[in-house]
């Protein structure tokens, strides 16, 4: 058997028979195990070339609907490039019915540090690993911008304390909807900067639950 992450809350192992994988946590005092599946329910193994960044359960998600509105627990896997100049990250999230966990996807969500806190702010659970849980959405929040000879960059490593997570990110530059460098209209400077979303919450009737709305993407917002 291959431990392919491990921390004080779980443990993922590759089993030397099979190679099926295994998400093993806690619960009630007791150690309970769970096999994970791929979409199509055959075993789920890691991609080669990567490695586990982070596996994480979630034993009610806030953020139902990617579990295809289900509120049952699920299980989230990232996984990290061996190669160091490639920062993208695989986000693999599994729906967990009894013993078995299945994928909801058949290939992973390619993201990046900045947009797992995205992904942090959907579903309010810690991706990271910096102890903290991002929710911009409800709560917008300041950010530093960078201004260097080819213009402003921003960095989220300010506001997600980017130390904690081990991960590499690269300055993002700010752009005109053309492409071009973007500047602050001319007499003005650049006074901060917010980060949000807008994810947020209706209540169906029908469904007798709260169902999130809005997009996947973060917005910065300058300040001049």
């Amino acid at each position: 058997m291959t431990v392919l992450f491990t921390d004080s809350a779980v443990t993922l192992n590759q089993q030397s028979s099979g190679s099926d994988v295994t998400f093993t946590y806690a619960a009630s005092g007791s150690t309970e195990t769970v096999n994970l599946l791929t979409s199509s329910g055959n075993a789920w193994g890691p991609t080669s070339g990567y490695s586990i960044y982070n596996a994480v359960r979630a034993e009610s998600p806030v953020r139902p609907e990617f579990a295809s509105g289900s509120r049952d627990p699920m299980i989230f896997v990232i996984e990290k490039s061996n190669d160091a100049s490639n920062t993208n990250l695989f986000v693999w999230a599994f729906d967990e019915s009894g013993t078995t966990a299945k994928a909801n996807t058949s290939v992973p969500l390619t993201t990046t540090a900045v947009g797992l806190t995205n992904i942090e702010s959907k579903y309010l659970v810690d991706l990271n690993k910096n102890q903290t849980i991002s929710d911009y959405g409800r709560y917008p929040k300041f950010v530093e911008l960078e201004e260097t000879p080819s213009g402003f960059v921003f960095d989220l490593g300010y506001a997600e304390s980017k130390i904690n997570t081990g991960l590499t990110e690269a300055l993002t530059p700010l752009k005109t909807a053309a492409g071009g460098i973007w500047s602050a209209v001319s007499s003005y400077t650049v006074a901060g900067a917010v980060v949000s979303n807008d994810y947020f919450y209706t209540y169906n009737d029908n469904l007798n639950q709260y169902v999130l709305s809005g997009s996947a993407s973060l917005t910065l917002g300058v300040l001049s």
